[in-house]
């Protein structure tokens, strides 16, 4: 063990106390039990190497390597790797890193099992949520996520390691596939780190695979993985004002000819009287005290008649 304010590991007693920020170190053929206060057991493989991180009522504890078992009693723990975390609610988690290269992630083996609780995973690209028998293996720096139910050789596997959860884990034991029958795993889900995506591209895929849960009813785990890609398409309406020319009916004046009128001279005939002291020939002259004779007036010269002129034509 490595406490906070040490600067070498030493051994840990029975008893001895983990504080925040302390280490513990397994060796090769080493193994170790961890009762924290509020009831979760913990069990640690050979060469493991596990951090104490806890936040006040919150147990947080990072695995740099190694295998851990934890038996929660219906209380929640989240264990953090370099690849992502998982917390876990319920009563039966084991989990397991295995480190490569210290210099890359690019080979190292990052196991869950989630024999009976909820586990809530997390890794750089995606979050997905396990239930009774759920199980996962993420590789490729995180990249590659492969989903699987835990076979009944895993529940053995954690029930040999502690023992007392031999009746914890009998019904799912019992509901875990034996290795005659174990179902193939989920395809490979490939994606890429966060720190590689860009603002500008993004894309959404959602994916569901069904587990079967402690009583034999189907359990949803969604795996999700969000981008976000935005195309704008504008649609323009383009209006062509179109002018219509309306004759306009045009008034022609039509001046009518009016007949003129045309006064016509009158003929008065004009009679002129005779002188008395002219003598009538053949006659004689009247006698004194007798009035002259009427003189005859002249024939009317013959007129011919006037010509009337026709008014003009319009």
């Amino acid at each position: 063990m490595l406490g906070a304010e040490d600067t070498a590991f030493a051994d840990a007693d029975r008893g001895s106390i983990w504080d925040v920020n302390a280490q513990i170190r397994i060796g090769d053929a080493g193994t170790a039990r961890l009762n924290l206060v509020d009831g979760i057991y913990l069990r640690l493989g050979p060469n493991t190497l596990l951090i104490n991180r806890s936040l006040p009522a919150q147990w947080q504890l990072d695995l740099e390597r190694g295998v851990l078992w934890g038996i929660l009693n219906s209380r929640t723990l989240t264990i953090r790797t370099p690849l992502g975390q998982v917390t876990a609610e319920g009563n039966a988690v084991a989990t397991q890193y295995d480190s490569g290269d210290p210099a890359t992630l690019a080979d190292d083996v990052w196991s869950i099992q989630c024999l009976r609780a909820s586990c809530q995973v997390k890794t750089d690209s995606q979050s997905i949520l396990l239930g009774d028998l759920g199980k996962l293996t993420i590789t490729d720096s995180g990249a590659s996520v492969e989903q699987s139910t835990a076979s009944r050789a895993d529940v053995d596997d954690f029930i040999a390691n502690n023992p007392e959860a031999s009746r914890l884990l009998a019904n799912q034991r019992a509901a875990a596939p034996a290795p005659s029958d174990t179902p193939p795993p989920v395809p490979q889900l490939t994606a890429s780190k966060v720190a590689a995506r860009t603002t500008a591209t993004a894309e959404a895929r959602s994916r569901q695979s069904t587990q079967l849960a402690s009583n034999g009813t189907p359990a949803t785990v969604t795996l999700t993985k969000t981008r976000t890609k935005t195309r704008t398409q504008t649609l323009t309406s383009t209006v062509t004002p179109t002018a219509t020319v309306t004759p306009t009916p045009t008034r022609t004046s039509t001046a009518t000819a009016r007949p003129t009128r045309v006064f016509l001279p009158t003929w008065t005939p004009t009679i002129t009287a005779a002188s008395t002291e002219a003598s009538q020939p053949g006659g004689n002259p009247p006698g004194p005290g007798q009035p002259p004779a009427p003189t005859q007036p002249p024939p009317a010269p013959t007129q011919p008649p006037p010509e009337r002129t026709a008014p003009p034509k319009p």
